[in-house]
């Protein structure tokens, strides 16, 4: 099979795969998942006004301390080329998964045959959970798109002697910024960019393609902004004593800041603090981590729901403790667990005027990580060692791509026939980079395990959901084709 018609194919399952999930989702589009409503608000209003603030219209400007701005320019694009909505939003993310199959494709024949390449994207193209996420107004697919985007200039850069300039990957992301603050975000970039042919020439062109591409990633997922310190020691890791590691490094790291620079500086300028995630940073994530390896998940969202539904305290008391006789478990953490809740919540929600909020939202991330912390100094080594067990398990092994509203009728038996495959997925993942490394690709190789073990060392210590893992599944389906390829055909030969 040629490459385009291979690439054709791939396109098209991929939109059928697609297609099939946005039918699938919209009943839930309106009633769940309500952080599509944030993204939806932020991407309409940096494209009817170029402000990155969920209030427009207010004589003071109110900075966003929740999200970074990655995702809503994107959604923003959107809604001025497609339109506003689910649907618009759908039909891009749509493409963007194609797109990311694509990627997987390229990848694949930089260490494999076409036959191999071919079957690692087409096994992409029928994973379910990335065309789940691109129906929904969520960051999950982009942040792949981004993440797998980046990898892939970064690996270009470092065979790159001499070609022809691609800091495209750069250039691409200033043109899709269609607002005034989008600009203004890659302006900086920009300068870099065409500040001389030289510096970009050959290798450091893709260099500074990863680094744009891999800033809008950490714009869009914060947990992704020390991405590419991981991937520079994985390359250097591989060549300790070459230059090409070095160089590329230096420009893809130059790129990377100065993507970066403009939304540090808004935080300065607007809220005084030099800070990635303003009210979004990891206090709230260590807390949710400290009770998702405490408490089993259903427990945990039963008791979320009462202290949601249950503001009188001696009556949420009662209930906690009758539900904790229910399901035979130890009411002492179940209580402390719906306290904290309600507390911190509190300095979430109480603020009505809306500046006054975004600064109680600051203060609240940072109780949420005082309070984690004191959670953590009550048994540190068991929640080290549930960290690092079930934390790492909930990463990579428990997707469920059905429909949100349908999952708590599943039973136990069916969630665990889902999570078998995705473990079994992991197993070959790591077998295939074992694959790799022996075959000699070992600057992707290195690549690839700096991606897997970057995610997992983040979410290891704050908060696992499989989700989060996405980024780096297109690399572990990739990886996995490649053992599973290599097994058969030893046997085939045997």
């Amino acid at each position: 099979m040629s490459r385009p018609a291979a690439r054709a194919i791939l396109t098209l399952v991929a939109l059928a795969h697609a297609t099939f999930y946005i039918i699938y989702q919209r009943p839930d589009w309106a009633t769940e998942w309500t952080d599509q409503n944030g993204y939806a608000l932020l991407g309409r209003v940096l494209a009817d006004t170029g402000r990155f603030t969920r209030y427009p219209n207010l004589p003071r400007f109110v900075p966003e301390v929740i999200r970074t701005p990655g995702y809503p320019l994107f959604v923003a694009a959107i809604d001025r080329v497609i339109g506003q909505g689910h649907l618009a939003v759908a039909t891009a993310q749509a493409l963007v998964f194609a797109a990311i199959c694509l990627l997987v494709y390229a990848l694949a024949l930089r260490v494999v045959n076409d036959r191999i390449a071919f079957a690692a994207a087409l096994f992409t193209a029928l994973y379910p959970p990335l065309p789940y996420f691109a129906a929904l107004t969520l960051t999950e697919v982009f942040t792949t798109f981004l993440v797998t985007l980046g990898v892939y200039l970064w690996l270009r850069s470092l065979a790159a002697r001499g070609e022809t300039p691609a800091a495209f990957g750069a250039r691409s992301a200033a043109a899709a910024l269609g607002t005034p603050f989008g600009q203004r975000c890659i302006a900086a970039l920009g300068a870099t960019l065409d500040f001389h042919h030289g510096l970009l020439s050959g290798g450091n062109g893709w260099a500074a393609g990863a680094g744009a591409i891999l800033a809008w990633a950490a714009l869009t997922r914060p947990s992704f902004q020390y991405l590419p310190l991981a991937l520079i020691a994985a390359a250097w890791f591989v060549a300790p004593r070459g230059t090409v590691a070095r160089r590329r490094g230096i420009v893809l790291l130059a790129v990377f800041a100065a993507a970066l620079t403009p939304w540090l500086l808004y935080n300065v300028v607007f809220l005084q603090m030099l800070t990635f995630t303003p009210a979004g940073g990891t206090g709230r994530t260590l807390w949710e981590g400290t009770w998702q390896v405490a408490l089993p998940g259903r427990v945990q969202a039963t008791l979320t729901s009462m202290a949601t539904t249950t503001p009188d305290r001696a009556a949420l008391d009662e209930k906690v403790r009758a539900y904790a006789g229910e399901v035979e478990m130890d009411g002492a953490p179940m209580l402390r667990y719906v306290h904290q809740w309600q507390d911190i919540r509190k300095i979430w929600t109480e603020p009505q005027e809306p500046w006054e909020r975004a600064r109680a939202r600051v203060a609240a991330d940072r109780e949420y990580g005082r309070v984690a912390l004191e959670n953590i100094r009550r048994d540190p080594v068991r929640h080290a060692w549930r960290r690092a067990t079930r934390g790492v398990l909930l990463l990579w092994v428990t997707e469920i791509p059905i429909r949100y509203s349908d999952i708590n009728a599943l039973s136990t038996t069916t969630i665990r026939l889902i999570w078998a495959p995705q473990a079994l997925l992991i197993v070959a993942a790591l077998a295939g980079l074992y694959v790799v490394w022996r075959q000699g690709a070992r600057v992707e190789a290195a690549a690839f395990a700096a991606l897997i073990v970057y995610v997992t060392a983040v979410h290891a210590v704050l908060y696992s959901e499989a989700r989060y893992a996405l980024p780096a599944k297109p690399v572990v389906v990739l990886l996995a084709t490649i053992a599973v390829s290599t097994f058969f055909s030893r046997n085939a030969s045997e």
